[in-house]
């Protein structure tokens, strides 16, 4: 029985990892489409990203599964598909309805009307190429690509947005925090995950408290560009 249980472990981590988001969609009902609404966004754009690479020749210490980590999944379907489970999607969609109701949540706001402005996706046109310069200049794994995708595309954001600077460095603080301390709750809960599923050979060696530092820049560095994601996709003033 807990043998069985354990072949689950990533899969109880995003359950955990989902309370927030159900906790700010319940107590604060208008942020509801919202949330949904940046889980599909990023969720679909994290997806188009898995298929191009699965048509790229990268090597395995280079690519997310198996050179970042190697976690269980359900049916397997993280090293059938190459790095892709059901688990990832779930991460996905409810790291970005945290992201993106967190800041409205922690401090009471409501999202502001319309702010007039154009290229509402030139941000992540930005992170997109960002990411994709730094991965061809270092050769370096995925996991770093996806960091500066979040940290360029925040900083396109931003640069174009200066409203919304106060709001995204709020956000990085929050998510990066809010995932640190989910990191310790689930280090506490399976002690030996990151031992057994992370290839160490890969990365930094660098722990903060017993957290990857990768772990802790991505929820940073995901915060500070998807809490305002909805404000600059549709042209909306920042709610602080």
């Amino acid at each position: 029985m807990i043998a069985n249980l354990l072949q689950y472990q990533y899969l109880i981590g995003m359950l955990v990892f989902g309370l927030p988001v159900w906790l700010m969609m319940f107590r604060r009902k208008h942020l509801r489409s919202s949330m949904i609404h940046s889980g599909i966004v990023y969720t679909f754009i994290l997806l188009c990203g898995f298929l191009f690479l699965s048509t790229r020749d990268v090597p395995p210490q280079l690519a997310i599964n198996p050179g970042y980590w190697h976690p269980a999944t359900l049916f397997d379907l993280n090293n059938l598909t190459g790095g892709l489970g059901f688990e990832d999607i779930i991460f996905m969609f409810l790291g970005a309805g945290i992201a993106t109701g967190v800041i409205e949540f922690c401090f009471g706001k409501k999202i502001k009307p319309a702010f007039r402005s154009k290229h509402h996706y030139l941000a992540l046109i930005i992170a997109i190429l960002g990411s994709a310069v730094f991965y061809k200049i270092t050769q370096s794994n995925l996991m770093y690509a996806l960091i500066i995708f979040n940290a360029c595309g925040a900083l396109a954001m931003c640069l174009q947005r200066p409203d919304l600077s106060k709001h995204a460095l709020l956000g990085g603080a929050i998510v990066g925090i809010i995932y640190f301390l989910q990191w310790q709750g689930y280090n506490l809960l399976f002690p030996d995950y990151i031992a057994h599923n992370y290839s160490l050979q890969n990365i930094s060696n660098i722990f903060l408290l017993g957290v990857p530092i990768e772990e802790i820049l991505f929820g940073l560095t995901f915060g500070l560009f998807w809490s305002p994601e909805i404000e600059y996709e549709t042209g909306k003033k920042s709610s602080v």
